[in-house]
């Protein structure tokens, strides 16, 4: 795994920021990116180089800065000056998951030049989080710094009712080689003693061809919740979270419905190989699908 944890903070600072990051309003967060996730997924952006509340994230050359939002999270702050270069900080957000959110599988930086050195500070957990990279799945806990190669094929989230908050910090790619570097005192963090591999079941491959064949009823109004359902197998069965993929090539395919072959292959494009600026975004028609069938239940 390309990923690991650089160690944990063993100072009291993390409690306070665990209360001011959980204290939050809704409003301080925003859904962009919100085709890659699945569920109550949003962002909160404290700093960027634009100062606005954008979620979105974008290469650029100048320091970051705290938004509006940022300047009324002090403590979150003064951690951030106290504890890392700012000179190369060039955004930082929180990522909150909730009642069973996920992202879906997916390569970060698709869209840019170089990307960014992805740090991640676990602030709020619960028993049901859970993170993937490739064939393993793993868990990070409150207080331990992570940096994430999201450069590989990559998930999270939570499956159980909890929440899940992350203090999430991108510095510039240069320091992919050698993160510890973005710490002003790395030597100060103390290694984790434990492995933070999660162990999964072993895939039960004929419930998912039971599930696959039923691909020739299925219509496009009822992909978004297949795609839901396949998106979190692997990270309770041993799978590889690119497989969803595969298994939606072989769903579409065998639906004779030229509708899903097409969205198949494009999310295959999206997700892992192009990105937002090269694949159209179906993200619309999600939305909409989403609120017609909130409705639904309202009604």
């Amino acid at each position: 795994m390309k990923s690991y944890s650089l160690g944990k903070f063993e100072d009291r600072s993390i409690d306070s920021l665990i209360e001011e990051a959980s204290g939050l309003p809704d409003s301080a967060y925003s859904s962009a990116y919100q085709e890659y996730s699945i569920g109550l997924w949003d962002t909160a952006t404290l700093w960027n180089e634009r100062g606005n509340e954008s979620g979105e994230v974008s290469e650029h050359a100048a320091a970051a800065a705290p938004t509006a939002i940022g300047r009324s999270t002090p403590r979150l702050n003064e951690f951030v000056r106290a504890k890392f270069n700012v000179d190369v900080l060039r955004a930082v957000r929180l990522f909150r998951a909730r009642q069973g959110a996920i992202i879906i599988p997916h390569r970060d930086y698709l869209e840019h030049s170089n990307g960014f050195c992805r740090i991640h500070l676990p602030l709020v957990t619960t028993p049901g989080a859970r993170n993937s990279e490739n064939n393993e799945v793993y868990r990070m806990l409150p207080g331990e710094l992570w940096f994430l190669d999201s450069n590989e094929v990559h998930s999270g989230g939570v499956l159980d009712s909890g929440t899940r908050i992350h203090l999430v910090l991108d510095f510039t790619h240069e320091h992919n080689e050698n993160p510890a570097a973005v710490l002003k005192n790395a030597d100060r963090l103390r290694p984790i003693a434990r492995d933070p591999r999660i162990s999964r079941s072993k895939l039960d491959h004929e419930a998912l061809e039971s599930l696959i064949r039923g691909g020739r009823v299925v219509t496009l109004a009822m992909w978004p919740a297949l795609v839901q359902m396949l998106a979190r197998i692997h990270l309770t069965s041993d799978a590889h979270p690119a497989e969803l993929y595969d298994w939606l090539d072989d769903l579409a395919d065998r639906s004779g419905n030229d509708e899903l072959v097409a969205e198949a292959r494009r999310m295959r494009r999206y997700f892992l190989t192009d990105g937002i600026s090269r694949t159209p975004s179906f993200e619309r028609f999600w939305r909409e699908l989403d609120a017609a069938r909130k409705g639904e239940l309202v009604s």
